[in-house]
């Protein structure tokens, strides 16, 4: 079975064999490795946008201006697959933040399924955006559960025997 990660390196691999696109990845020069990525033709204007969060390439990106946010999620090779047990549900919330003149603020939070499936509309992306992908797992009671419960029980139960039994 592919994983994703693969995925989406043999398709950059076909979308680099593409006329006149371009794709690079840089570090930047300082301390900190930053990944930045261009998917642009020579002349197109373009946006700087970073996506940050569980995606599988995380960085900054550059893209032709009106890149819509599910298209520049797909370059970031979409939220990062892990297995997930059966008592686990993932949450994935897409956040977009965009500086205004004094601060940085958030102007659009939704969850991932909600956008793929159209239920909400998403603004433009902006030059200087920030994408932020976040999952959140949360767990459900199963059996494991309750076996480790039922063994603390009967620990604190024999201790609490023991206990009585010294005081007697």
């Amino acid at each position: 079975m592919i994983r994703y990660g693969k995925l989406f390196a043999i398709l950059a691999a076909c979308l680099l064999a593409a006329p006149g696109l371009s794709y690079a990845q840089v570090d930047e020069p300082d301390s900190r490795r930053v990944a930045f990525f261009r998917y642009v033709e020579p002349g197109q204007a373009t946006m700087r946008i970073s996506v940050w969060g569980n995606v599988d390439a995380p960085g900054r990106y550059e893209v032709q201006a009106g890149t819509d946010m599910l298209e520049l999620l797909s370059l970031a090779g979409g939220p990062s697959d892990r297995l997930r047990r059966s008592n686990e549900r993932l949450y994935t919330t897409v956040v977009l933040t965009r500086k205004t003149e004094t601060s940085l603020s958030v102007i659009f939070e939704a969850p991932l399924v909600d956008l793929t499936t159209g239920v909400t509309a998403y603004p433009s992306l902006q030059d200087e955006d920030l994408l932020k992908v976040d999952t959140v797992i949360n767990r459900t009671f199963d059996w494991r559960d309750g076996i480790t419960v039922l063994g603390g029980l009967a620990t604190l139960t024999l201790l609490v025997l023991r206990v009585t039994k010294i005081a007697e």
